[in-house]
């Protein structure tokens, strides 16, 4: 009984915190992506672990090309991308399937565009560069700091419950 009422806070909280963080992070996200956030919350031993990731989901469509919708570009939208050539390793082009098919290209046997070299652009993050989790953090971040008055109180409640059940114990 000694830890009941913090450790009920912190299921509380940690249940409350994660889906706090999933709505946060969903608004600044860009509306492809926004769907797959989703954040989880454990509590052991006194320590609270919050996990966001981003589902991943099947992007292929029913012609086997990859779709512009997804969680694909997560990443570059929340950090950026500096721009990459990409080059074939092992073979001598490069072959995979794209929505746009251009008249010029070459393509395989299974409808796949054949390319010897891809030059990606350089893309800044989503929202002015600043990306859609971090804000969503730092935002969350100050929310849960208003909460710590609530665990100083339970934390008194703890101690004074312990102390109590200590003296009536030794009476």
């Amino acid at each position: 009984m000694a830890r009941r009422n913090l450790q009920d806070l912190m299921k509380a909280s940690a249940k409350n915190w994660a889906q706090r963080y999933t709505i946060l992070a969903r608004s600044k996200a860009p509306k492809h992506i926004a769907p797959y956030i989703t954040t989880s919350s454990t509590v052991s031993e006194g320590q609270i672990t919050i996990k966001s990731t981003i589902k991943p989901i099947d992007m292929r469509g029913s012609e086997g090309q990859i779709s512009n919708y997804g969680t694909l570009d997560a990443t570059a939208q929340e950090y950026g991308h500096p721009g990459a050539t990409i080059t074939p390793r092992v073979k001598s082009v490069l072959a995979f399937h794209w929505n746009i098919r251009p008249e010029y290209a070459k393509y395989d046997a299974e409808g796949r565009i054949r390319l010897q070299i891809v030059n990606k652009k350089p893309q800044p993050a989503f929202n002015s560069d600043q990306g859609y989790m971090r804000p969503a953090m730092r935002e969350w971040s100050d929310e849960i700091m208003q909460s710590s008055a609530r665990f100083k109180d339970a934390i008194k409640l703890d101690i004074l419950d312990s102390f109590n059940a200590i003296t009536k114990a030794t009476r």
